[in-house]
């Protein structure tokens, strides 16, 4: 039996190799084979070939410049002309006027073009899809749970309860700590206003106190101890620095002593030192000796008396409070003392005053902090009350939550409530993702919508920048044309020997587009055609190369004259033949070359292609992972050509260096299909 299980093993694995092999053989016949490329910097070059007509009696066209003013005509129909010889010449202040016109105009077609570069091309809304999505299945996910939820209504409803009573009892439990939080700042606020009245009232009370105790004092007679209120009294009203006052008045007092003393000596120094007798003399030395000594003695005692003054000023500053205040005591002393009962208030008010001014206490101070208390003990009650009344309601629903579990548990609740808002979700669920659904379904077709627009929108910028490139070229061209004609001081020469066949130049004019000026040289020139889409690239003045049959070196020539698109999109065109042996009506061949500027995403005109939608998309190769390995897949991302010749398309799309496009298959490939690179790339 376990040799028969082990042969079975190995089978099964030796038919798995077989069955791999197998599958790879067919995969490497029924797989298409693709060639790569990557985008890349390059150039496009625009080829114009075909057989043109001999025609004689050639004219040479003379390019003119539009909007440009003549300012001289030197030759007229009918005029011979040899090359070198002026035809005309513009006016040169014209000509600069114009130029700076013509780079104002490029500048603002450049900033379009950089502008226009920038894709506004709007969103696919993939978000918005994403979005949409979410919500469907969170709407799925919400109606399965409703559903859950009420075909156990008993189950979920005591789970549901449980969890509001345990959440109701968190929530008493935070409100009692909250309420305590808060309450804080409103019994602190009211603490610091009794305590800034308190601040304010102590000196009072002290006040009361200090004049209660000298009263006291006074009526038991106690000399000492009137003298020693007195001093509390002043220490009071100097606010603990009586001590040092009176050493202020102390050396205040000291100071007019030796100010007196000072002017007295300077007084009897002079006195001793001048002979008052000299102001008689005959002696002019002596009599001026005089004068300059009553003037030094006048000059001194006058510093003195100023010294003395100074000190019986500060002296009278220091002693004016202290002779103010012991008056009011004394007055009041004597009132109590001859039993006055109502001059001794009157004294007694007139002693409160004087000390309570000088402590600067003002009535509205008081007044303003009576007035905070009160409205501190008001804030505090009124939160109280709040949070009491928040506290008493989490109660009453924790003790209903708590009645209806002991009810559960008892058999004795009725679960009709329960059973009903179960199936009221079940239908606000089941209303939910059909609005999300509703949702979903309009996102997809916005999208739809957005990505036509989108494709729309870049084909629309494609042939905006196209045509603004175009302008640009052409302005340049301009800007070089009439920037060479200024060199010359807007001479303009006869390239060619000849005669004025057509002018219609005068002087002072605007040169305009159905004005021309052409010299016959007697030669002949190529007529030639293409189509108006291969033509749009050249102008008068490019280069074009002419090669007869009979000879295998091509010709030189450049473009003359660029007619107007026929009916048929066919444009005519002309160019001088060099000097030679031609027949009139014979055929030569002509080629017309011209190199775009440089684009940074140019890819093989192979890998381009068309949806059904008229899209334009390229497929790209990528790996993902399969029961099989690793394998190579075609993906689809969408571009938009922005120009592009016989081999190449530039173009502007989301794709690196490093993406590789399919530019060729041996089968027909579409997005999606298995693919295999080709053992050459």
């Amino acid at each position: 039996m376990e040799k028969q299980l082990k042969r079975l093993i190995i089978g099964f694995f030796i038919a798995m190799l077989t069955f791999t092999i197998v599958s790879r053989a067919a995969a490497s016949v029924m797989v298409a084979k693709v060639s790569v490329a990557s985008v890349s910097d390059s150039r496009l070059s625009y080829d114009v070939s075909g057989t043109g007509t001999v025609k004689g009696s050639s004219g040479k066209y003379i390019l003119l410049q539009n909007n440009c003013r003549i300012a001289k005509v030197e030759k007229n129909v009918g005029d011979t002309v040899k090359k070198g010889d002026v035809l005309f010449r513009y006016d040169l202040p014209n000509l600069k006027a114009q130029l700076e016109t013509l780079n104002g105009e490029l500048q603002k077609l450049k900033l379009q073009y950089e502008k226009s570069s920038l894709s506004t091309v709007t969103d696919n809304g993939n978000l918005d899809l994403q979005t949409a999505l979410l919500q469907q299945s969170n709407a799925k996910e919400d109606l399965k749970e409703a559903e859950v939820a009420l075909s156990d209504i008993k189950k979920t409803s005591k789970k549901k309860k449980l969890e509001e009573y345990n959440a109701s009892k968190d929530e008493l439990a935070d409100m009692k700590a909250e309420k305590d939080t808060a309450l804080k700042s409103f019994q602190r606020a009211l603490k610091d206003s009794a305590d800034s009245l308190a601040a304010l009232e102590e000196p009072q009370m002290t006040l009361n106190g200090l004049l209660s105790d000298y009263k006291e004092a006074i009526i038991s007679r106690q000399e000492e101890t009137i003298t020693v209120r007195i001093n509390n009294i002043f220490d009071f009203y100097y606010q603990k620095k009586y001590k040092e006052h009176k050493k202020e008045v102390e050396s205040a007092q000291t100071n007019l002593k030796r100010a007196k003393e000072d002017l007295a000596d300077i007084i009897r120094k002079w006195d001793a030192a001048i002979n008052y007798w000299d102001q008689y003399s005959d002696d002019p030395a002596t009599k001026k000796n005089y004068v300059i000594q009553i003037a030094s003695r006048n000059s001194e005692v006058q510093n003195g008396n100023r010294a003395v003054e100074d000190a019986q000023s500060k002296l009278n500053e220091l002693t004016d409070e202290d002779t103010k205040l012991n008056n009011a005591l004394q007055n009041y002393r004597n009132d109590l003392q001859t039993n006055n009962t109502q001059k001794a208030d009157g004294s007694y008010q007139l002693l409160y005053q004087l000390i309570l001014e000088k402590l600067d206490i003002k009535d509205e101070t008081l007044l303003s902090a009576k007035t905070k208390i009160e409205r501190a003990k008001e804030d505090l009650e009124d939160q109280e009350n709040e949070w009491n009344e928040k506290i008493a309601k989490a109660q009453k629903k924790a003790d209903l939550l708590s009645g209806d579990l002991k009810a559960m548990e008892m058999g004795l609740y009725d679960y009709g409530n329960e059973q009903r808002e179960g199936e009221n979700a079940v239908e606000a669920a089941k209303r939910a993702l059909k609005t999300a659904e509703l949702s979903l379904e309009k996102v997809r077709t916005e999208n739809g919508i957005k990505q036509e627009n989108k494709e729309q929108e870049e084909k629309g910028e494609a042939i905006d920048l196209a045509g603004l490139k175009l302008d640009i070229d052409k302005k340049e061209a301009e800007i070089h044309s009439i920037t060479a004609i200024i060199n010359k001081k807007g001479y303009i020469t006869s390239p060619v020997n000849g005669v004025v066949s057509q002018s219609g130049l005068k002087y002072g004019m605007l040169v305009s587009e159905n004005v021309s000026f052409i010299i016959s040289t007697g030669g002949y020139e190529l007529s030639m055609t293409a189509n108006e889409k291969e033509m749009k690239y050249f102008v008068s003045g490019d280069e074009v190369k002419i090669r007869k049959y009979n000879s295998n070196t091509p010709l030189t020539s450049t473009l003359e004259s660029i007619g107007l698109p026929d009916n048929n999109g066919r444009v005519t065109f002309t160019a001088l033949l060099p000097e030679g042996n031609y027949k009139e009506g014979e055929s030569l061949g002509f080629q017309l070359t011209k190199t775009s500027e440089e684009y940074n995403k140019c890819i093989p005109i192979s890998a381009i292609r068309q949806g059904s939608d008229n899209s334009t998309y390229v497929l790209l190769v990528k790996e993902r992972d399969s029961v099989l390995g690793k394998e190579t897949e075609a993906f689809k991302i969408n571009v938009t050509v922005l120009d592009k010749d016989k081999n190449t398309a530039a173009i502007d799309a989301s794709i690196s260096e490093k993406d590789s496009i399919i530019t060729d298959s041996n089968k027909f490939v579409e997005e999606g299909d298995r693919v295999r690179l080709n053992e050459t790339e």
